[in-house]
């Protein structure tokens, strides 16, 4: 059953199974499970799940859950581009539509299990206290969910277009998430700064359609990286060793 359950992995998505074949590739998976699992088992037996404190874990992990995804992402397509995998993937049935959903299917997958257990602690958190911290944090949720769709695709892009993993990386954080804070609304970047460094509120007026200016402005970043990405890798344009 194994083997058969691998052959099919391997046949529904072979652009996916290279990300995921690596020891590596299968710890981002359950290592980032066990981590989260176990700091929730000890915020709950210290009491302080029940608190306005766990809403400080939960900003942590918010961070360092974003900060992950850059850095597989970053670094995703350069292991293909140099060892010569590349251009044998380029030659082959798979079109450059198909190249990217396969990864960007093993991306989603790999932090598929911990946002999903994060996601469904925030809102039980939230719905069980409904404390102003609480409240806070399930303002900045929906940019959690934007940001787990988008940053793969930013940082496939980058994977390719710069030569050291560093740049990739670097660049990848500042157009998945520093540059919709920048271009965003006041009002958008009041709010998720006050959510995760309780920083002074703002009017309710501004708060709707600055944080939908930021969603769209991320969303909208997403989308040309992923045009630019087919475009590049249908005239074999990508940064060489």
């Amino acid at each position: 059953m194994f083997r058969r359950w691998l052959r099919w992995r391997l046949a529904r998505n072979p652009v996916g199974w290279l990300e995921q074949r690596r020891v590596g590739g299968r710890l981002v998976i359950w290592g980032w499970m066990a981590v989260t699992v176990l700091i929730y088992i000890g915020c709950g037996l210290d009491g302080s799940f029940y608190g306005d404190g766990f809403m400080k874990v939960q900003t942590v992990l918010t961070w360092l859950l974003m900060g992950s995804m850059a850095i597989t992402a970053a670094g995703s397509f350069r292991r293909e581009r140099e060892n010569g995998m590349l251009e044998l993937l380029l030659v082959s049935p798979l079109g450059e539509w198909a190249l990217i959903a396969g990864r960007l299917r093993a991306l989603w997958s790999q932090f598929l299990p911990v946002t999903v257990l994060f996601f469904a602690v925030s809102v039980f958190q939230t719905m069980l206290f409904g404390s102003d911290e609480s409240r806070e944090l399930r303002a900045f949720l929906p940019y959690l969910g934007l940001a787990y769709v988008t940053l793969p695709v930013i940082g496939l892009y980058f994977s390719l277009a710069r030569q050291q993993f560093i740049a990739a990386l670097f660049w990848t954080l500042i157009f998945g998430g520093m540059l919709p804070f920048a271009l965003g609304a006041s009002g958008a970047s009041t709010e998720i700064i006050n959510s995760l460094f309780r920083a002074a509120s703002y009017s309710d007026d501004d708060e709707g359609g600055g944080f939908f200016l930021t969603l769209l402005l991320q969303a909208g970043i997403a989308v040309v990286f992923a045009l630019v990405l087919r475009h590049h890798l249908a005239r074999r344009k990508f940064a060489l060793q």
